[in-house]
């Protein structure tokens, strides 16, 4: 990651200018690009919730009733088994928490080269 990156991330899609990009503290930089993304994921979501729920409903027009199918059954999202994620999460031991975060984190920080 280098700061020309950084700065067309912040002038194209945050719209800051270049100015305002340099004389912004890092900290939030990055929190105005969270939200930034976080808004973006959500209207992701809304688009692909409604398109899932308009197929299902044309599909379940054309078959018997006893054939209908629900939306999340007829197209699976990743969200949609978050809560089992959070659990998960939760049932993991800090120790095997805390191994797993260092090892994200030291993969970050020393990212293997590509082949």
């Amino acid at each position: 990651m280098t700061i020309e990156w950084l700065l067309g991330i912040g002038t194209g899609c945050l719209g800051l200018s270049v100015n305002e990009f340099y004389e912004m503290r890092p900290a939030h930089f990055f929190l105005r690009l969270f939200e930034y993304n976080r808004n973006a994921e959500q209207k992701y979501r809304a688009n692909a919730e409604l398109i899932r729920l308009q197929t299902a409903t044309l599909v379940n027009l054309q078959v018997k009733k006893s054939d209908r199918v629900k939306p999340n059954q007829l197209w699976h999202f990743p969200w949609d088994n978050e809560n089992d994620v959070e659990q998960h999460l939760k049932a993991l031991p800090a120790d095997e928490f805390n191994r797993r975060y260092k090892e994200f984190i030291n993969g970050r920080k020393n990212p293997q080269p590509e082949t």
